[in-house]
């Protein structure tokens, strides 16, 4: 095979690209900031989140490497008639966004929304409560438990939960006391103090979190989002809230985003929100980098990749 040209969609840190350029001498990359001896929509690997016209232009490309686990982007009718291959960053946020669902999870159960309004306005609470719950003794349940359910059901684990695991068929997944199978949600979340969604932004998922959903959940308990906004029945969701079934909602994702002006959610006293920011970390282009490398050794020795994705 002829050395491969890289063609980057995304500004990848300079030390990241010169580490590139150094394990792959011979291979040309090219991308916002880089000079290179081809345009990007000559490449034959495309690294980034490449639009569907822009795959389009590129006439000898052969493989995707997509920077997000997501793959709503992706025209797989397109790619699939042209042999290309497509693979996601599966894991390489999990990490961040493991470690941003306990961060809302000890928000809530810690009251710090209270005590940063009470700072914000110069309050001492005097009351001193003791009802503060701990996480140690308390049961969390995810649905989706793939990579970025495994790893919040391992950090879950080591503060002393229990973890329980929701995908499609109940198999056993490592990092889970229990799995159900997705027709047996109901006494997952029936049980859980904390409900942590993860799941794809398919089709068959948009508003599957409805009223009914909603209805299972254990009274007084938390709903967390950091999978998809459309999901959720916001309505449903507000409702939930507003009846006090549920206590509270930790929603790094929203239907609509940037989330309107005067939508219920920002002044909700019972939601956190974080604008999509779960999967920020420091370390992620690092991760991905190197993803992306070890892949571009198989791709270059004609050995199957990590992370195909199927349309």
């Amino acid at each position: 095979m002829d050395a491969p040209k890289v063609g980057l969609t995304f500004r990848l840190p300079t030390a990241l690209v010169s580490q590139l350029r150094e394990q792959f001498p011979a291979i040309g990359f090219a991308g916002p900031g880089l000079e290179a001896p081809f345009r990007t929509s000559e490449a034959n690997v495309i690294l980034g989140w490449p639009k569907p016209d822009f795959v389009q232009a590129a006439t000898s490309l052969k493989w995707i490497q997509l920077f997000a686990a997501g793959t709503d982007i992706v025209d797989f009718q397109n790619t699939l008639q042209r042999g290309i291959v497509v693979t996601n960053a599966r894991g390489v946020g999990s990490p961040s966004i493991a470690e941003h669902v306990l961060a809302m999870m000890l928000h809530f159960n810690r009251r710090m929304g209270l005590l940063l309004r009470a700072q914000l306005e110069g309050c001492w609470i005097e009351k001193n409560s003791f009802d503060y719950p701990e996480l140690n003794g308390q049961s969390l349940a995810v649905v989706g438990a793939g990579s970025i359910g495994t790893e919040i059901a391992r950090r879950a684990r080591a503060l002393g939960m229990r973890a329980f695991g929701i995908n499609r068929d109940g198999r056993a997944v490592d990092g889970f006391e229990r799995t159900f199978a997705v027709k047996n949600t109901a006494e997952a979340i029936g049980k859980a103090d904390h409900v942590v969604v993860c799941v794809p932004g398919h089709e068959s998922n948009a508003r599957a979190f409805d009223a009914e959903w909603f209805s299972h959940m254990k009274s007084g308990a938390y709903f967390y989002n950091v999978g998809r906004g459309n999901a959720v029945d916001e309505t449903a969701l507000l409702s939930a809230l507003d009846s006090d079934h549920i206590a509270g909602a930790g929603l790094d994702v929203t239907d609509v985003e940037p989330l309107p002006a005067g939508h219920p959610f920002w002044k909700h006293p019972k939601v956190l929100l974080t604008q999509h920011k779960a999967m920020n970390s420091a370390r992620y282009w690092e991760r991905l980098t190197q993803l992306f490398a070890d892949n571009l050794v198989r791709f270059t020795q004609g050995r199957p990749l990590v992370n195909i994705v199927q349309a």
